[in-house]
């Protein structure tokens, strides 16, 4: 932190500096920096890669049924989850013991956690002066301030993708006051203040990566959620942006004194919203279990393979049956803009001494 005023010289005026850093760094926080996904054990070669040999034998499939985009999700290399691979493998840091007898019953949890850095700057700059004998006085007032967190676990996956989020905040306030006599006084406020923020998503991996089709604007990986089970890849990136224009002008001229102290004015606002929402225009792909219905519970190891419909979300996401799936197209900016007008009378009446009535009429469009 650090501060400095004094005077203008020739100029005139006087001018206030203000400066606040922050730095910062966050392991904790459940929203960017840790993450606990719970992980369906499967069979590795000795290399600690799958195949779909070894997945069709565990899971009640044959090699046929088992989708290569499945495979190639599983073999996906990632150093940031305890292990080589972007899923992580029985047994590797971060992650618990499994439960259940076989493979088709098994699963684990992990949990991971990274430092999230968080940077900010603020700066305030003011002036003031009076001139043409004290009677009119301009003062204005700059504020600055940006800030950013690099957040490790940012998307909404288990398995998540780094995300870097921003804000940025700019106002500027410049009010000029006139008086006319010891009784009337003018006053005029000029305002402007813009607002961005944003959540942007780093692709670790690309839809080329596991042999899916490439969105030529987002070549990352689209988004996968196994139900009851892990989630990876990052669906949507958003920016907005509000800005305002503020003036106000006001008057206050006491009819008396002692008892009356009136004011009166006016008021504009425009505000405007520009916001850029990229929501699953890398596309979301969901695979849920599912059952025909039939009485009782069915074998889903067994009768999986028989294309009947019982299978667990696992087994559909090896077989690549999406049960659910999102996707965006289009322009994705939306612009809105708003002006508010307004208009005030007030009356601070002193009755006695010890009594004030304040009164006022208020007019919004």
């Amino acid at each position: 932190m650090a501060a400095g005023s004094g005077p203008i010289p020739k100029v005139g005026g006087f001018w206030f500096f203000n400066y606040q850093g922050v730095r910062a760094r966050n392991g904790i926080d459940p929203n960017g920096s840790s993450t606990a996904p719970v992980v369906q054990a499967f069979p590795t070669a000795g290399d600690g890669t799958t195949n779909a040999t070894l997945l069709a034998g565990a899971f009640g499939l044959t090699p046929a049924q088992i989708d290569p985009v499945a495979v190639n999700i599983l073999n996906l290399k990632d150093n940031r989850f305890g292990g080589q691979y972007l899923v992580p493998r029985v047994g590797q840091g971060g992650c618990g013991k499994v439960s259940g007898a076989t493979f088709f019953t098994q699963n684990f949890n992990c949990s991971f956690s990274a430092i999230a850095p968080i940077r900010d700057n603020q700066y305030t700059v003011s002036y003031d002066r009076s001139f043409r004998g004290d009677k009119d006085k301009i003062t204005g007032t700059w504020f600055w301030d940006e800030g950013s967190v690099a957040k490790p676990f940012g998307t909404d996956t288990s398995l998540t993708n780094p995300r870097n989020d921003f804000q940025w905040n700019r106002y500027l306030a410049i009010t000029e006051t006139h008086l006319f006599s010891p009784t009337k006084v003018n006053e005029l406020r000029l305002g402007y203040s813009r607002f961005l923020f944003g959540n942007v998503p780093v692709d670790t991996h690309s839809s080329t990566e596991i042999g899916a089709t490439t969105n030529g604007n987002f070549p990352g990986m689209y988004r996968v959620s196994v139900t009851g089970l892990f989630s990876l890849g990052t669906a949507s990136m958003t920016i907005a942006e509000l800005s305002r224009i503020h003036i106000i002008s006001s008057r206050h001229f006491p009819w008396s004194p002692e008892k009356h102290s009136l004011r009166m004015g006016g008021e504009a606002v425009q505000y405007q919203l520009n916001r850029f929402n990229n929501f699953a225009v890398r596309g979301s792909l969901t695979f849920g279990a599912t059952s025909s219905g039939l009485a009782g519970p069915p074998p889903a190891l067994t009768n999986c393979t028989l294309d009947n419909n019982e299978c667990t979300a696992f087994q559909n996401f090896l077989r690549g049956r999406i049960t659910a799936v999102q996707s965006a197209f289009g322009d994705p900016a939306r612009n809105f803009i708003a002006t508010d007008f307004a208009g005030f009378f007030q009356d601070d009446y002193r009755y006695t001494s010890r009594l004030t009535f304040n009164m006022g009429l208020r007019w919004k469009l």
